[in-house]
């Protein structure tokens, strides 16, 4: 099991988010596995409507899974989730609980990353101490269509203006990746998470 510290080291180069809406049939267990087979480095289980019992009982597979291979496992939006089955960590949008408040009711066991849609909620983020931020949507999306403007429609100089201890890469598949002091603080990948 990942240690539960704000200090531990998470690679967040490959990370996956998944979404049971566009798995096309396929179950969660057999896309993670492939995802894992294929390098990704961590894991956030995205399901926006399914019950909470259907929830555990899809997750704790896949928990036993990551854990076996010393990936994270991140839930999205449900703390009360993400505790029940011990979850690495959890994501949180900017409609969702707040970082202070996941805090609290987490009490350090969840590594806590945040969905940033303009620089000065990725700012916020930073102050407020999560573990994480990503920026999305990094590309415009049919499958959300109530999320802010497209992360490249904003100059990168905004967002270092925001966060100016940190830096913005842009990679071969137009991935915004966030560092602080050179470090890798994270990566989002597609039309990200909330």
């Amino acid at each position: 099991m990942l240690q539960k510290s704000r200090k531990t080291a998470v690679n967040y180069s490959l990370y996956l988010v998944t979404d049971s809406a566009l798995a096309k049939g396929r179950a969660l267990l057999d896309i993670v596995r492939a995802a894992v087979d294929g390098g990704v480095t961590c894991v956030q289980v995205r399901e926006k409507d399914v019950p909470s019992r259907a929830y555990i009982d899809r997750l704790l597979p896949v928990r036993a899974l990551l854990r076996e291979r010393g990936i994270p496992l991140f839930v999205n939006d449900r703390v009360d989730i993400a505790l029940a089955v011990d979850a690495d960590g959890i994501h949180l949008g900017q409609t969702d609980m707040p970082l202070a408040m996941a805090r609290r009711i987490s009490d350090g066991r969840l590594l806590i990353g945040i969905s940033c849609e303009v620089p000065r909620d990725a700012l916020e983020a930073e102050h407020g101490g999560a573990d994480y931020v990503s920026a999305s949507p990094v590309f415009a999306t049919p499958t959300k269509t109530d999320t802010a403007p497209v992360v490249s429609s904003v100059p990168s100089k905004n967002w270092e203006a925001y966060l100016p201890r940190a830096q913005i890469t842009r990679g071969r598949i137009a991935s915004s990746c966030f560092c602080r002091n050179g470090e890798q603080v994270s990566i989002s990948t597609g039309s990200g998470s909330r």
